[in-house]
C-alpha cells in the first residue's frame, strides 16, 4: 500500500500562478496587481528561448500594464501633491507662525 502522508503536497498549477496577483491585490489594489502581472510578464520573455512573435507580444503587453500603471499615477495622484504643495506655499505665514 502507498502511504500517502510520506508523499509531498504540491499545488495546483493554477494556484501557483493566482496566489501572488491575490495576495499583490490584497496589499496593493489593482495598481500592485497590473504591476506584478507586467513584471511575470516581462520576467517570462526574458527566460523565454525562443525568438518568435509571441514573445515579443508577451513582452509588450507587459511593459504596457507598467506604463499604464505609471501614468495613471502620475495623472491621478500629482495633482494632489501640488495642490497641497500650494497649500503650504500658500499659508506660508501661518505655519511659520506655529
Amino acid at each position: 500500500m502507498l502511504d500517502t502522508a510520506a508523499l509531498p503536497q504540491f499545488n495546483r498549477f493554477s494556484d501557483a500562478i493566482s496566489d501572488p496577483l491575490a495576495k499583490a491585490f490584497r496589499a496593493g489594489g489593482y495598481g500592485l496587481t497590473l504591476l506584478t502581472l507586467g513584471a511575470i510578464l516581462m520576467l517570462t520573455t526574458f527566460f523565454w528561448h525562443e525568438k518568435t512573435v509571441i514573445r515579443y507580444i508577451v513582452l509588450l503587453v507587459g511593459a504596457f500594464l507598467i506604463f499604464f500603471v505609471v501614468a495613471y499615477v502620475y495623472f491621478k495622484e500629482f495633482p494632489r501633491v501640488q495642490q497641497a504643495r500650494a497649500s503650504v506655499a500658500e499659508n506660508k505665514d501661518m505655519i511659520d507662525a506655529i
